[in-house]
């Protein structure tokens, strides 16, 4: 027996379609909120802040992602996935080997500069969010593939390896994460290419 003559409802009654309702109303309010305030405050932004946004609480919050690693997948991920899309299409309008890899360096920094988040992303700040991480490392593939064929062609220095792509990134991110100017990650990056091109300094 699930209820009472009077009407009242017991423990053992299933959940109403109206908390259902105010369950998921709660769920797309965390996450419009996560995903405003990430990419524009980075992924260490306060949980309280999210949930005061969305107008609940903070237990509401934990009871509906579990975790900040939950929260950022579900809030950031596609944003980050597009993102990458876009910068596939820009690189591959880039012209022989080595301007396609350097397409591909330079609008992964662009895009680590423009947003905050992309910026934690990137360098796997939380790499126990799943989605993310998956992310990330099909990035560092396509990284990975473009350097191979830069290498093929004698444009690019034979021994540079996907780990060295993954440090530079994580060395952009953090000058930009300690508010250096743009002059200074991007200097930072010209010499890193310059040392890579077989054939002398890089042309942007």
């Amino acid at each position: 027996m699930t209820g009472r003559r009077d009407g009242t409802r017991t423990s053992e009654d299933p959940p109403s379609p109206r908390l259902r309702a105010d369950a998921r109303r709660n769920v797309e309010k965390l996450r419009d909120a996560a995903r405003e305030i990430f990419l524009r405050e980075g992924l260490e932004t306060p949980l309280e802040d999210i949930a005061r946004r969305a107008g609940v609480s903070i237990g509401t919050l934990y009871n509906r992602f579990g975790s900040r690693a939950e929260l950022i997948d579900q809030a950031v991920a596609d944003v980050a996935a597009q993102r990458l899309v876009a910068l596939a299409g820009l690189v591959d309008q880039a012209h022989g080997p080595w301007a396609r890899f350097a397409a591909f360096v330079w609008g992964t920094c662009e895009m680590q500069a423009a947003d905050r988040a992309f910026n934690d992303v990137v360098a796997r700040r939380y790499a126990d969010a799943p989605r993310l991480r998956a992310i990330c490392d099909d990035n560092l593939v396509v990284g990975d593939d473009l350097m191979r064929t830069a290498q093929a062609s004698g444009v690019l220095r034979h021994d540079v390896t996907r780990d060295d792509l993954y440090r530079l990134f994580r060395s952009i991110a953090a000058l930009i994460r300690d508010g250096e100017p743009d002059d200074g990650w991007r200097r930072h990056l010209e010499y890193f290419l310059d040392g890579l091109r077989t054939g002398g300094p890089t042309a942007r």
